[in-house]
């Protein structure tokens, strides 16, 4: 009975979460279907289908592992590889859905499900912490933004971790009604632990909260505390046992040593983990600063431009004010939000990307779990002074009249599929030839053989399924010998060539790519001349 007058009593506010909802899901299947290439296969962005990868060997009963090779950080002795680039948090949700359909396109629905359940969220927060208008912006914020619509269909982890962000801060609003929540924080940071770096700002969050507004006795204070961390350790312990094992460090992630190497190459051929101490020893630190400096103010640029991704770019800079207000306005879980943002931007500006310059927007979702909400409330607050002054009040009846009312609901729909179709997707991507390859591939090889590759070899994998081993040499000279060490030690099989990307000094020639690999007596199998791959079996492992 409740349930039912429940359903009476908010019938339209159901309605329109609902249309907000179809709108989102609409804009997001229109994208998945004219801007991502074959939605049934992998975009061939290497970490699309490293995730993929991990997620199916879960599934499989595996374990988080890759079958490929992709770094020689660490003892990697077979294939598979215990996951050594990220944390497998995202990977076990996905492999819920591949226990459905083994098939990449489950991995789709995956994003559009997590995009989904984002824009409800939003409606959902925004509710509790202030009214339902709220929830309705804050929904309506998320669900026209370009880059969740484009997240929204892709395989990676940035859209997963916003989702991540947005239970934590539900779980925490809640708290007061509920004590078996202090449960559910732990394990909400603990899988963002495995997730992502981001569980280290959650905690801080957290324990700021407690301190700050949490209004019991000691005793209970340190016995949810208590309870938070037991249910925290208990979520990560199987992952935090297999990395404190295999790589000799809890929660193990290479990518966060990124910022000590000069580049990729470093990381996937060299031995052993860069010295972090001689990094800061021998750097430049006046230099070191400016550069980082020029960095921040670009960081800034990308902030702004994931808030509000149109072609007026200059008009994002007015949502950073509408974000203080609202964080101002809404008083304590205003300085909440907020102070997630604050964190988090400084985070990604000095974490493993941010300290290299190369953040994509992607990195940036997570922050739509809290700006969605401060500038949405920023204007509220501000309307309603423009009202209270008498300063729009005379041109209100323009507002009054369902036409205007459904011409003002369709501009940003239009705004959003220009912008689409107007903007080339960077998933996009044309590899049905190298799709084509890797089955011709697949026929003359075995399930168990394995494939030393001199590029991608997450992209590899998704079009062969087999055991690829990186080219130690890929991104150096004169490294023959070693070459052959990792042909020995990994019994290597067959040799996959790609001399199509210019970039790389081996791509120019297939006499000079081979020159490297002339002590293994090579037998070309079959090549694409047109689009460069050329495929070999090797006769010589001595």
């Amino acid at each position: 009975m409740k349930l039912i007058n429940y359903f009476k009593v908010n019938q339209i506010n159901i309605i329109n979460i609902l249309i907000i909802l179809l709108i989102g899901f609409f804009l997001r299947l229109y994208y998945l279907f004219t801007k991502t290439g074959n939605i049934f296969q992998a975009n061939l962005g290497g970490d699309s289908c490293y995730h993929y990868n991990v997620a199916l060997n879960i599934s499989q009963g595996i374990g988080p592992k890759t079958s490929y090779i992709f770094s020689y950080w660490f003892p990697h002795e077979s294939i598979p590889a215990v996951t050594d680039l990220y944390g497998p948090g995202y990977h076990y949700f996905l492999s819920l859905f591949l226990l459905v359909k083994d098939e990449f396109i489950s991995l789709r629905i995956s994003s559009l499900v997590v995009g989904m359940c984002s824009i409800l969220l939003a409606y959902i927060i925004g509710k509790k912490i202030h009214s339902t208008f709220l929830g309705y912006l804050s929904a309506l914020v998320i669900c026209f933004n370009f880059f969740h619509i484009e997240n929204s269909t892709v395989i990676m982890r940035e859209n997963f971790t916003l989702l991540i962000v947005q239970l934590f801060f539900l779980n925490l609003f809640y708290l007061k009604k509920n004590k078996l929540l202090f449960s559910s924080i732990g394990i909400i940071i603990g899988y963002s632990a495995m997730t992502s770096a981001i569980w280290m700002i959650l905690s801080i969050i957290f324990m700021f909260y407690l301190i700050a507004n949490y209004e019991i006795k000691k005793k209970e204070i340190f016995f949810n505390i208590l309870l938070t961390f037991i249910f925290f350790m208990i979520t990560i312990f199987p992952w935090a046992k297999i990395s404190l094992d295999y790589f000799g460090k809890m929660l193990f992630s290479y990518t966060s040593y990124y910022p000590y190497v000069n580049d990729w190459g470093l990381m996937m051929s060299e031995r052993g983990l860069p010295n972090v101490t001689n990094f800061w020893s021998e750097i430049d630190i006046v230099q070191y600063l400016k550069t980082h400096f020029y960095w921040g103010i670009n960081n800034i640029y990308k902030f702004c431009l994931m808030l509000f991704p149109t072609f007026a770019f200059p008009a994002s800079f007015i949502l950073i004010p509408l974000i203080l207000i609202g964080s101002y306005q809404l008083k304590f879980n205003g300085y909440l939000l907020l102070l997630f943002t604050v964190l988090y931007f400084f985070a990604l500006s000095f974490g493993s990307y941010g300290m290299k310059g190369i953040l994509w927007p992607r990195h940036f979702m997570p922050f739509l779990a809290t700006t969605s909400i401060l500038m949405s409330f920023g204007f509220i607050f501000i309307y309603h002074q423009l009202i209270k002054f008498n300063i729009i009040n005379k041109y209100l009846t323009l507002f009054t009249g369902y036409k205007f009312y459904k011409l003002v609901f369709l501009i940003p729909i239009i705004i959003t599929v220009v912008g689409i179709e107007v903007k080339d997707s960077f998933w996009e991507r044309d590899s049905s030839q190298f799709y084509k390859f890797g089955n011709k591939i697949k026929e003359y090889t075995n399930i168990n053989d394995v494939i030393m590759y001199a590029n991608s070899v997450p992209d590899a994998w998704c079009v062969t399924k087999r055991k690829i081993v990186q080219d130690p040499a890929f991104y150096k000279k004169n490294t023959s010998n070693r070459i052959l060490e990792e042909v020995k030690r990994f019994d290597v099989d067959y040799l996959l060539v790609d001399v199509s990307d210019q970039i790389y000094e081996r791509g120019k020639d297939i006499v000079g790519a081979i020159k490297f690999y002339n002590q293994l007596e090579l037998e070309e199998i079959f090549s694409d001349e047109k689009n460069g791959y050329h495929f070999y079996k090797i006769e010589n492992k001595r």
